[in-house]
């Protein structure tokens, strides 16, 4: 674990790896900072097969080491582009179809193995040096270290660079990951065990493992073949697709995951997906800003399955751009109340301009909490003056929304708006104390 995570961390310079620990039985995320690897590789270690654990690809800037200070604790927001200092790798990452629940079987891996050979020797006569090799336990990786790349314009040149190696060499058993292309992109940890899926005798929950070391260099003719690729180049449509929708000038993708993450429950995460996938391509988001607020809603609910919500995605962009029907608003009327649909549908109909301006989502939020429990509106209608019984009364609020399925994540974003009578001092205080008991129990 260490060995990788010190070939990752090589060249970040003032920049900091975030980690992503997804406990097996729980919804809650744990998010961390670190600046070396030994100690990343120290908070990692408890974690070793009872989670999933990921890092960031790229360096996050430095002042987010002290949200997280080389620890892993419960934040309420992660994953932010904005945060990324630079590109430093490129991920090529083979999934091998097999039945869905389920890990790998050696068979699947082999293949997936060998697809990544066939590309990484493509890859070189095309000017690329040898990536570092892991098999990441379900699946194969192929990591490039290149020269630092501005996080604003070259990840649209890697998602072109992506599909068209996914062109090239997808299919036949093995897909080539498309989505890998976005700055604040997390990965496997290589030398932790994949813990996803049931496991069974033939296929068992295997530890990821460097096939292939080499020295943490920039590869300098990566870069260049990626930067060939038009960063502007439209998706290709087959003849006789439909007209892509207006583009929405106005889209909000933190709005859009903030609305819908409190109900983004077990049940309903590929509905919802799929939803507001179709809502918004219908409506003109491009498709990285639809990515962007899915992926958003599954880290602010916990959704450890972010990789397939991001699929539905895709596939949804897919479709449309083939001519094919996809869903939309009907999956989400069903999937969510009336008032968070009615205020869903109009922040997404007010980006694209039919609205004089999209309404702040304060607003829509305030819609959203209309659907509570009972006891929990009357609560944040009319929270008690004093400040003991106000906390008081928040412990309990904040009880009857986990069991209700909401997540802490979920939880902050609803007493956002009511800020003056929760502080962030508050809210932090009472689920610290939560976290202790909980622990303690």
């Amino acid at each position: 674990m260490e060995q990788w995570l010190a070939w990752l961390m090589a060249g970040f310079g003032d920049g900091v790896l975030e980690l992503r620990v997804f406990p097996q039985r729980e919804k809650s995320v744990l998010t961390g900072y670190f600046r070396t690897p030994q100690a990343a590789a120290k908070a990692l270690a408890p974690w070793d097969g009872r989670a999933q654990i990921y890092a960031g690809l790229n360096p996050r800037i430095r002042k987010v080491w002290r949200q997280a200070p080389d620890m892993l604790r419960l934040l309420p927001k992660s994953g932010n582009k904005a945060v990324v200092a630079a590109i430093h790798h490129v991920l090529l990452d083979f999934d091998p179809e097999r039945p869905q629940g389920v890990p790998s079987s050696r068979e699947e891996l082999e293949r997936a193995r060998d697809r990544a050979k066939t590309v990484a020797a493509w890859l070189k006569e095309q000017g690329a040096g040898d990536p570092l090799a892991v098999s990441s336990g379900n699946g194969f990786h192929l990591l490039y270290k290149i020269p630092p790349q501005d996080p604003q314009t070259f990840p649209r040149r890697l998602q072109a660079f992506l599909r068209d190696v996914a062109r090239r060499f997808g299919g036949d058993g093995v897909e080539v990951d498309q989505k890998v292309w976005d700055a604040p992109r997390i990965v496997k940890v290589g030398g932790t065990i994949s813990i996803k899926g049931t496991p069974s005798k033939d296929r068992p929950h295997r530890r990821a493992r460097i096939a292939q070391m080499i020295p943490p260099e920039p590869d300098e003719g990566m870069a260049a073949l990626i930067l060939r690729y038009d960063a502007s180049t439209p998706r290709a449509s087959p003849s006789g697709a439909r007209a892509a929708p207006p583009s929405a000038q106005g889209a909000d993708p933190e709005a859009v995951a903030q609305l819908v993450a409190p109900y983004w429950t077990p049940g309903q995460r590929h509905t919802l997906a799929l939803g507001l996938a179709g809502l918004l391509a219908k409506n003109g988001w491009p498709e990285d800003k639809a990515t962007e607020a899915v992926a958003a809603a599954a880290r602010a609910a916990g959704d450890e399955e972010e990789h397939d919500r991001i699929r539905a995605v895709e596939d949804t962009y897919r479709g449309l751009a083939e001519g094919k029907e996809v869903a939309g608003a009907a999956l989400l009327e069903g999937a969510l109340p009336p008032q968070v649909f009615a205020a869903l549908s109009s922040l997404v109909r007010a980006s694209r301009g039919n609205l004089p301006k999209v309404a702040p989502i304060t607003a829509l939020r305030a819609i959203a909490t209309a659907s509570l429990p009972p006891s929990v509106q009357r609560f944040l209608e009319n929270p008690p003056r004093n400040p003991v019984q106000r906390r008081a009364a928040l412990v309990g609020a904040i009880k009857t929304l986990q069991a209700a399925g909401y997540t802490e994540a979920a939880i902050r974003m609803i007493l956002a708006q009511h800020a003056r009578a929760f502080p962030p001092r508050m809210l932090n205080a009472v689920f610290a104390h939560r976290e202790e008991g909980h622990n303690a129990g």
